[in-house]
């Protein structure tokens, strides 16, 4: 049972970061299509995702889902404002912590830069700033108060079967993408900035 369970929870929580990878490489694309008005196909690797938004929410939900089930008094319904500015703050925290020590990683292994945050309010060294600190808490509120049980609910609609077709489609995409991109990193005007 045990065995079953940790398999469902593999599938449901690749599930969640593939389809929130897209989600992100979405958001970005508009960004600068609204921006510049022009596609550009965001980030490291060459498909529709940004597994950075995917780990963050990943996280987010593995982290959240267990503290309820541990029975956290502070993540009740019964508090729902106090846990929706704890989410905030976890939301803000950690999804600033990824994006930094993913730009980090970038930088130092690849030496390019996906995002720079230079001249925004309190950066770290471009990778992070106060704006984008606000939009993760922002997003892990909507995420965990709207859009994850939403989400939940229709995987859990599929046949197992089918839930693992379609997470074995994605992670061999994934993974060959992940292969060329190491080879040879996306990159060019509005991907990376110098």
């Amino acid at each position: 049972m045990k065995r079953k369970k940790l398999i469902a929870d593999m599938l449901l929580y690749n599930f969640i970061g593939m389809t929130v990878a897209v989600s992100g490489w979405i958001w970005e694309v508009l960004i600068f299509f609204v921006k510049d008005r022009r596609f550009v196909n965001r980030g490291f690797l060459y498909g529709p995702y940004l597994p950075v938004y995917g780990i963050g929410a990943v996280m987010l939900s593995v982290l959240y889902y267990s503290w309820r089930r541990c029975g956290k008094s502070f993540l009740q319904k019964k508090h729902p404002v106090r846990e929706s500015c704890f989410i905030f703050l976890f939301g803000m925290c950690g999804g600033s912590l990824t994006e930094l020590c993913t730009g980090w990683l970038l930088w130092h292994v690849f030496h390019k830069k996906y995002w720079d945050y230079h001249g925004y309010p309190c950066n770290i060294a471009g990778y992070v700033c106060l704006y984008s600190a606000l939009g993760f808490g922002f997003f892990a509120v909507v995420w965990i108060r709207w859009i994850a049980p939403r989400l939940m609910r229709a995987w859990g609609r599929l046949r197992p079967p089918m839930q693992c077709f379609l997470v074995g489609l994605s992670d061999l995409i994934l993974v060959t993408d992940v292969i060329f991109a190491l080879m040879l990193p996306n990159s060019g005007t509005n991907i990376t900035f110098l």
